[in-house]
């Protein structure tokens, strides 16, 4: 009976660590998406309230947080070409920085989701 309350307690204290893990997580993403933002506002030059390519490039190379930014959602310099394009989906040539920085999340989070259905399969 001992060890089977040990077991319950130690069980119920392993869901509560995993929960919040999930709470901190969702909450970094959240600041992350925040401080993205406002790094966005940043590199927006001509304060249009959007970011064209020539703006998100110059960007990368000169502000180290927005590049380590990109990088944790492995997105490198090369890639940034193919990114701005997908998230361009008009083809106006620059794309709202609150867009972008969702759309960003979106494709990493997808980019997960994806990859767990590829290996699940």
């Amino acid at each position: 009976l001992l060890m089977g309350i040990i077991v319950e307690r130690a069980m119920q204290a392993g869901a509560e660590t995993a929960h919040e893990k999930a709470l901190k997580k969702e909450q970094d993403c959240k600041d992350s998406s925040v401080r993205l933002f406002e790094l966005c506002k940043e590199l927006d030059v001509d304060d249009s309230g959007c970011l064209t390519f020539e703006e998100i490039e110059n960007g990368y190379r000169s502000n180290i947080e927005f590049q380590s930014a990109l990088k944790l959602m492995d997105v490198d310099e090369r890639q940034l070409k193919l990114v701005f394009g997908v998230l361009d989906t008009d083809g106006s040539g620059d794309v709202d920085y609150e867009e972008f920085v969702e759309q960003l999340y979106m494709m990493k989070n997808q980019e997960s989701h994806t990859l767990l259905v590829f290996i699940k399969f």
